[in-house]
């Protein structure tokens, strides 16, 4: 993942895309219908990437994945930090209140790249289930342990 993020290897996508694609339509499956949801990217990296990982590898699986909430139902309203070099106390208290999402009712399945210790899926759980969704399912491509 980190060269395909950091080190703008996007070609990988065409390795990663079907693995998330698998790991969204099993869950799909197992969860019934829902709508896909990423977390708000972090602007600075943002800028350095000069693009969203997440979404360019929802948007390599093809037209087979589920419906995605608008991009900006879920955002950041207020700085983090980039969470690489945090501990885990350190990403929980980075991320801690620090999203916002737009009202809604929907089903939610959430989907992100790489989980280290879930600070940011529950943070958007979180955001979400405050603004009326419900969360469905959490699904990632990969788990790192700190």
């Amino acid at each position: 993942m980190t060269a395909y993020k950091d080190q703008n290897r996007t070609a990988l996508i065409n390795y990663l895309a079907p693995g998330l694609k698998q790991a969204v339509a099993e869950a799909v499956q197992v969860l019934g219908e829902c709508w896909i949801c990423v977390p708000p990217r972090n602007r600075v990296n943002f800028k350095k990437r000069g693009f969203d990982p997440v979404a360019r590898l929802i948007t390599g699986c093809d037209k087979s994945v589920p419906r995605q909430l608008p991009g900006n139902t879920l955002r950041f309203h207020r700085q983090v930090r980039d969470q690489r070099r945090l501990n885990k106390p350190g990403r929980e208290s980075n991320m801690s209140g620090s999203m916002k999402a737009n009202p809604g009712s929907k089903r939610v399945l959430l989907v992100d790249d790489v989980m280290t210790t879930g600070s940011t899926l529950k943070e958007c759980t979180r955001a979400l289930s405050a603004a009326g969704y419900e969360v469905a399912g959490i699904c990632v491509l990969a788990k790192r342990n700190l």
